[in-house]
């Protein structure tokens, strides 16, 4: 039998509104999806073509109002949806559509910063997901933003999962892969994680799919963006050993490939 093997490496111990390791340790965290959590309409929206589901109206304001509820349960941090705006059916927040405009299913800008202080006036972080690897499913690059083009992405390729160059070279479930080596990639994520940190008062960031990104990448966001804000990444391939997952975790400048 195959086992998948997920770990929370701590890749990033190195700041805008960030808390530190430290801190981060004491904190027991509360993950949410949000559209799921607080939902302020009876039913889903079903509307056809979404394999997996559609919106259900969780946001952010929502969630301010349940503030008591999480922190009554114990938990002093919260880990919420990544909050850029997605392709159609992305729920989720991992089909990102345009970086640099917020998910409107969700709330406004404002309405981010307001869940961020209510947050930290009750003493609380906030953790939110982000996704480097991919944008979201579209027949159409023009629609993603801002990589619009397919020269931001590596050709598309079924993954060879005993290949590690495959792994982050190839598309995951079909999801336009970013080329973060290219010129033109690296630098617009690094500005868009910038913005994310510094305008919404992060504390912390949940980084998704580490091991599809070469780890040269990861590098250069701790160097260029991430000013000592902590990171914790998710290492999600079946079959492989722990010290394969290991290799991600605290990794140096010499061990980047």
């Amino acid at each position: 039998m195959v086992f998948k093997l997920c770990v929370m490496a701590a890749l990033l111990a190195l700041g805008v509104h960030t808390a530190s390791v430290d801190e981060w340790k004491r904190r027991t965290t509360y993950q949410l999806l949000t559209d799921r959590f607080a939902t302020h309409h009876d039913t889903c929206n079903t509307a056809q073509g979404c394999q997996y589901g559609n919106y259900c109206g969780g946001g952010y304001q929502a969630m301010i109002g349940k503030l008591d509820y999480i922190q009554g349960m114990g938990f002093d941090a919260v880990w919420i949806s990544p909050v850029v705006a997605n392709t159609d059916c992305g729920y989720h927040g991992y089909w990102a559509e345009d970086l640099f405009a917020m998910n409107p299913h969700f709330g406004t800008e404002e309405d981010l910063v307001a869940l961020s202080d209510a947050l930290h006036s009750r003493g609380m972080f906030l953790m939110v997901d982000v996704v480097y690897n991919h944008m979201g499913p579209a027949d159409d690059k023009s629609q993603l933003k801002p990589f619009d083009a397919d020269f931001y992405y590596h050709q598309n390729c079924q993954i060879d999962y005993s290949s590690q160059d495959s792994i982050e070279d190839c598309w995951l479930a079909n999801l336009p892969d970013l080329n973060q080596a290219d010129s033109r990639v690296g630098p617009v994520l690094q500005g868009w994680t910038d913005k994310l940190l510094t305008k919404y008062k992060v504390d912390g960031i949940r980084i998704d799919t580490v091991a599809y990104v070469h780890k040269g990448f990861w590098q250069y966001l701790t160097q260029t963006a991430l000013n000592g804000t902590y990171a914790v990444g998710e290492v999600l391939i079946g079959g492989k050993p722990l010290s394969y997952i290991a290799g991600y975790q605290n990794s140096s400048d010499n061990e980047a490939q």
